[in-house]
């Protein structure tokens, strides 16, 4: 039905979870049930929704590194990030869903790299 979400899987991390949306198509969403915490740049590859849903998405990361970003969209896709709880309270400082962290050496947190097309 339109307009509403059929669970497509649950998943124990959450690049397990970013890496099986990529594979579900354009109009796939990947909603957050908790507090996103990873190590790795996340790519997107394909188009999806990200719903940070009231909770932080975190990039740990020690030292600034070439591929220091938490999410890179790459090629042709298309990523949108909504916040379908910003009343949610997700630490002491704050309400709703954000995207932290990320030390990349020519980047912020979101890299959108271009590739020309022929």
């Amino acid at each position: 039905d339109e307009g509403k979400l059929t669970v497509k899987g649950t998943y124990a991390s959450p690049t397990e979870a970013w890496d099986a949306v990529q594979k579900l198509g354009e109009h796939a969403v990947l909603r957050l049930d908790s507090a996103w915490l990873t190590d790795r740049e996340l790519s997107a590859d394909s188009s999806f929704t990200l719903d940070l849903n009231g909770f932080p998405m975190i990039r740990s990361i020690k030292k600034a590194d070439r591929n220091g970003e938490l999410i890179r969209v790459r090629n042709k896709a298309a990523l949108e990030i909504i916040d379908s709880a910003p009343g949610r309270v997700s630490c002491s400082a704050f309400k709703g869903g954000s995207i932290q962290g990320g030390r990349s050496k020519d980047t912020a947190v979101l890299y959108r790299s271009m590739q020309a097309v022929r």
